[in-house]
């Protein structure tokens, strides 16, 4: 299941496409700040939307980019604290975490058209959450 990410060490042109998404999640991620629910301890990032996006659609690379975008996110952005690497290994394992379970459990190329490909989506969404902050909490 990491073979890509192994692919990217070797083959130059994994390397742009890697790098492209990279920029893209940034460009998108970097504009807007976060909503603060518990300041300097819970927040919220409008760029946790790109989690399932990437996962889904970029399988394993899409992963590493959501945690080095994380990353990289909190670098330039003033927001890096103690929790900044549990944050980057979090948005890593859950993107790759939901895409594994979409492949072993659902078994289909994803898509939500049918109730039951919206069942197993909102159930894999709620697993990652909780996975989420089991990650995130003790480095808090």
């Amino acid at each position: 299941m990491l073979q890509p990410i192994k692919s990217l060490l070797h083959e130059p042109a994994q390397q742009r496409y890697f790098l492209k998404l990279l920029l893209i999640y940034l460009a998108i991620a970097l504009p807007f700040k976060t909503l603060d629910l518990l300041p300097g301890f819970a927040n919220i990032r409008p760029n946790s939307a790109l989690i399932p996006i990437y996962g889904y659609l970029f399988g394993p690379i899409g992963a590493l980019i959501n945690g080095m975008g994380n990353f990289f996110y909190d670098i330039l952005t003033g927001s890096f604290s103690k929790g900044s690497p549990a944050g980057a290994a979090a948005n890593f394992i859950v993107p790759l975490f939901m895409c594994f379970v979409w492949k072993h459990c659902v078994g289909e190329r994803f898509c939500l058209k049918t109730l039951r490909h919206l069942y197993w989506y909102t159930l894999i969404a709620a697993m990652a959450a909780v996975l989420k902050a089991i990650i995130i909490t003790p480095a808090v």
